[in-house]
């Protein structure tokens, strides 16, 4: 039998932004949270939950086709899932560029029958787990921007991230 990957999609975070936030973590994480290191933050754009090898390369294939434009990704808000106990990082105005590219790319899997989430698309970085409902929380944010250069297929192992394909994005 085949192993399944749980695999996503997401923009990477570059490090020093990355370490940044986890200063930023530190500072304001509420009693008892599990926080999200920096090398494992990232900006999901779409998950594809348990996929075999065989599908992995349909994807990844699918993937290589899909042309997006660079920009200028910053996060300016946090928020809160209740039922998945996480708190987040998001842009306060998702860009153009980030929609039309996690559009294109859940529409281009969803081609070759993967199965999309139909909740509607919500950017974040998850920023902490097993966050409590905790109405007070709502840290002031520094705000981050970076250029959003290149997109990522990730395997997620045991609530580890392990980067298996990257393709760039135009200038």
């Amino acid at each position: 039998m085949t192993r399944a990957n749980r695999l996503f999609i997401a923009l990477p975070i570059p490090k020093t932004t990355a370490l940044s936030i986890a200063q930023w973590q530190q500072r304001v994480a509420p009693p008892r949270v599990k926080i999200i290191l920096p090398e494992q933050l990232h900006l999901t754009l779409a998950f594809l939950g348990p996929q075999d090898e065989a599908r992995q390369q349909e994807i990844e294939q699918a993937l290589a086709h899909v042309h997006g434009t660079s920009w200028q990704q910053g996060l300016q808000i946090t928020g809160s899932f209740h039922r998945a106990q996480i708190g987040y990082l998001a842009p306060a105005h998702p860009a153009p560029e980030l929609l039309a590219l996690a559009s294109q790319i859940q529409h281009d899997v969803s081609q070759i029958g993967v199965a999309i989430s139909e909740h509607t698309y919500r950017p974040h970085v998850t920023v902490f787990r097993k966050l409590k409902r905790c109405a007070s929380w709502s840290p002031k944010v520094p705000g981050w921007s970076w250029q959003a250069s290149a997109f990522c297929l990730y395997q997620s192992i045991n609530g580890h991230y392990r980067e298996l394909n990257r393709w760039p994005l135009r200038p």
